[in-house]
């Protein structure tokens, strides 16, 4: 008999935040309903809550539901807190949570206060206690949609069991090879790494320091753990594998952009070198592409499935990015069922790979990810109008007085990015 096959990003039904907070008003009624006239205790009308207003399947029972509810909220705190320091901290004192509401863990709790009006003369505190709490509780709620479908540890186990199969499908076995590089950062900050010299041992990369010009930049010398590819009898390739397992936020964030999830379970690599002989040089983007050619045949069999790439085209990412992807599926046996969980493999060369990290532009990946940050979270979570809010006419503007579209803003945040690289 034919196993069913589970998608997990195909079976998750997230909903974006002005979304999950208007349902958070119906939880609060049916709640109430529950506990003053049918008399359930809080912790089962909290659960019959969300089952009545998601319309879910769920089986978790109440005990079980609030528990994770409560971690949630808990994780839910500290990515708003993680995001302000990480991407925000020039206004950390304006964005900084509320109190009671950062020490608050209890959903039931949280529910209350979201849907508990503090009246048209209450004080700006109390608005933004009152918008914190049903803002923490959506987060938590998306998570758990996501945790339902998808749990981070499945996406953990399942990237451990790729590793394996890349171990013995491409690279050899037991053989490292750290490689010094030797290379050129542009002053203006936006032109490529194309002076690259790579070298077998960390004194033959400080030489090669003698052959750049220092006033056309700083000259950073460096090492990378890689790995080997046997392409041919005498010809090596070697290769930096760079974790892309997606985090929480990083997967909030996504779905809030509209993307479809297909990268949970990502992996990026770096063709750095050439291996011929003794000698070695940087990989050229042919190299890159031979090495994806060599993917292909090699590691992109069962349980790895490629699929045709139907995603829409990233409108975020820099006109000079360059990557080669392979998406497809890993199948993984559960409980009577097949977990084809989505997959995705990119491929660069140590060139891109290099200038995306030390420019200075979107090209770099931390300024492009801010700038996510800034466009799709920053007016979301903490709100200066009423973009967002126009449905929820009980939910008063919480008095951050952050202009997330000005100039003044957006200056001052890029600014301080920089400062970070």
């Amino acid at each position: 008999m034919t196993q069913k096959l589970f998608y997990p990003d195909k079976a998750l039904n997230f909903r974006p935040l002005p979304e999950v907070m208007t349902l958070i008003t119906k939880m609060g009624q049916e709640f109430r309903r529950q506990t003053e006239v049918i008399h359930l205790h809080e912790d089962d009308a909290f659960y019959f809550a969300y089952l009545h207003t998601y319309q879910s399947p769920d089986a978790l029972g109440s005990m079980e539901f609030n528990q994770r509810m409560s971690r949630f909220v808990g994780l839910a705190v500290d990515i708003v807190e993680l995001m302000i320091r990480e991407h925000f901290r020039p206004m950390g004192d304006l964005l900084s949570l509320h109190s009671d509401i950062a020490n608050c863990l209890e959903p039931i709790e949280l529910l209350i206060i979201a849907t508990t009006d503090p009246g048209a003369g209450a004080s700006p505190l109390d608005f933004r206690r009152h918008f914190e709490a049903r803002r923490n509780l959506a987060i938590a709620l998306q998570i758990y949609e996501i945790e339902k479908c998808d749990p981070e540890y499945w996406v953990a186990k399942d990237l451990r069991h790729i590793e394996q199969l890349c171990w013995g499908r491409l690279f050899l076995r037991g053989v490292s090879q750290t490689i010094w590089f030797t290379t050129q950062i542009p002053e203006d900050g936006k032109s490529p790494c194309n002076n690259i010299k790579l070298a077998f041992a960390k004194r033959r990369a400080n030489r090669f320091r003698r052959e750049f010009d220092p006033t056309k930049g700083p000259v950073m010398v460096s090492s990378m753990m890689c790995r080997v590819v046997r392409i041919s009898r005498n010809r090596r390739l070697i290769i930096y594998v760079v974790n892309r397992r997606k985090r929480i936020f990083s997967t909030l964030l996504k779905m809030e952009r509209g993307r479809e999830l297909r990268d949970r379970r990502g992996w990026k690599y770096v063709v750095v070198g050439v291996q011929t002989g003794n000698k070695i040089r940087p990989a050229k983007r042919s190299d890159a592409e031979a090495f994806v050619a060599f993917t292909q045949e090699q590691l992109w069999n069962p349980p790895l499935f490629h699929e045709p790439d139907e995603s829409a085209e990233n409108p975020d990412s820099d006109k000079d990015y360059w990557d080669r992807k392979i998406v497809g599926r890993y199948h993984r046996k559960d409980n009577g069922r097949v977990v084809g969980a989505a997959t995705e493999q990119l491929v660069t060369t140590i060139r891109d790979h290099l200038s995306d990290k030390y420019s200075r532009s979107n090209r770099n990946h931390e300024m492009y990810r801010h700038l996510q940050v800034l466009n799709h979270l920053g007016p979301l979570w903490f709100p200066s109008t009423r973009e967002h809010l126009q449905h929820l006419k009980s939910v008063r503007l919480p008095g951050y007085g952050v202009n997330w579209y000005g100039p003044a803003t957006r200056e001052t945040l890029w600014n301080w990015w920089l400062s970070q690289l």
